[in-house]
């Protein structure tokens, strides 16, 4: 792998200001000058501008083209991106057992996204046998570095005690630290230890808190369960027109069962009330989802 030096930092740190102020052609041509070059990260950045089409015709085969290149001189970016197409099968065939490989290099190098999903491999058994054990070793090299996923991967892991000791405590530290970066999983897996007690006192207050950050992302278990919960009064103040605007908003992504519990919620409420639920939900969907 190609090693920058920091007069070569310097330098893409003078591309990158080219291109947040606004020349991006010429710091893209600059790129490709160096990915042609031989720079290894300069190769990666090209492969990533014909993935996305940043500034040139999007051709997957063309990024996986100069993402090869960067990957054999041992760039780790770019031998995840490579496991990532090789996942998708973008600009190639999909092939599972190729990408497990690339995945492997780049972890073994220490990016933390690609031990999150080199783990993920082995908890699917694709491209290899199904190994829970090795796959939460992974997850927890990701996770100790701070990768959402990977945390919520290795809390899930303790829930279930798959490749680990259950343990519910473990798995709640790990759910929090992931939905503390926003993690929706990790939110709507919170909330449901915190309503249920598991691993923790019951509190319905704190399950409604992870809930509702679900919910905005746009879980519909969390929705639902909300609405349930302002309609039961678990963690919150009984009321009718909070729960039909949490019903309401999950009947809106497809939610039967929150479309039964709305009628059933209607019959009991006035005019005005179904009214002002419906007032909330145009203005909650309108803030989230518009």
């Amino acid at each position: 792998m190609t090693e920058t030096n920091s007069e070569t930092s310097e330098e893409f740190e003078k591309l990158a200001h080219i291109f947040l102020n606004g020349d991006a052609p010429h710091a893209r041509q600059e790129w490709i000058t160096r990915a042609k070059s031989g720079d290894d990260y300069a190769q990666y950045i090209v492969g990533v501008m014909f993935q996305g089409g940043d500034g040139v015709q999007q051709d997957y085969k063309i990024a996986n083209k100069w993402f090869k290149l960067a990957a054999e001189q041992e760039n780790a970016l770019a031998m995840y991106s490579l496991g990532n197409n090789y996942y998708a099968g973008l600009g190639l065939r999909k092939n599972y057992a190729t990408a497990f490989k690339w995945y492997k290099l780049s972890a073994e190098l220490g990016f933390s996204d690609a031990q999150s999903d080199y783990g993920k491999m082995f908890t699917k058994g694709l491209g290899t046998k199904q190994n829970h054990e090795t796959a939460s070793k992974w997850y927890e090299l990701a996770a100790k570095q701070g990768y959402a996923i990977a945390q919520f991967n290795l809390g899930l892991s303790y829930e279930k005690g798959r490749g680990v000791s259950q343990n519910y405590e473990t798995a709640i530290n790990w759910y929090t630290l992931s939905a503390k970066q926003g993690c929706l999983s990790a939110e709507l897996n919170l909330g449901t230890m915190y309503q249920e007690g598991i691993g923790v006192v019951q509190d319905y207050s704190t399950a409604v808190k992870w809930y509702k950050l679900a919910a905005a992302r746009g879980s519909l278990v969390c929705q639902f369960n909300l609405g349930v919960m302002h309609l039961e009064g678990l963690g919150v103040t009984p009321d009718k027109i909070s729960a039909l605007m949490w019903f309401n908003i999950a009947t809106t992504f497809g939610d039967d069962g929150a479309k039964e519990n709305g009628e059933f919620v209607r019959e009991q409420m006035t005019k005005l009330e179904i009214y002002q639920a419906q007032k909330l939900t145009d203005e909650w969907m309108e803030e989230h989802f518009e």
